[in-house]
């Protein structure tokens, strides 16, 4: 809707107002409408979540951004993954990187899956120490 683009542009241009962002790039995640904001600074990639109107704190992504990082951007959205690609180096060719956040409801359950495996993996270790 028309709202919604006034409000997406807002966000972009508040955020290459901020210090020394660069490349900002923003994603939605179609399973619940949470907005994320990546940019860049000082040649790391950083991201901002939007939940149903509160900004969560900057996040440092971790990643390897390879020198003189440019031209970050993102997916228009996902339901699991938000994607990231930008070049890096100082002349061409120039490397092509990417990366991705899963998204916290994603690794809430990817956590209880770890778990559940784990147990089942232990507890037929027991068994078949038991039945030796």
């Amino acid at each position: 809707s028309g709202t919604a683009q006034v409000s997406t542009m807002w966000l972009l241009i508040e955020y290459n107002n901020e210090s020394s962002n660069e490349y900002v790039t923003i994603s939605v995640n179609t399973a619940n409408n949470d907005l994320y904001v990546m940019y860049l600074r000082s040649g790391t990639v950083y991201y901002k979540k939007y939940t149903a109107s509160a900004w969560g704190s900057e996040t440092d992504t971790s990643w390897t951004e390879g020198s003189q990082p440019k031209f970050l951007t993102s997916n228009y959205g996902d339901s699991g993954r938000i994607y990231a690609v930008w070049t890096s180096g100082t002349a061409n060719p120039y490397t092509i990187n990417w990366n991705y956040i899963i998204m916290p409801e994603k690794l809430l359950l990817l956590l209880l899956g770890g778990i559940l495996v784990w147990n089942l993996i232990r507890s037929e270790k027991r068994k078949r120490t038991t039945n030796q």
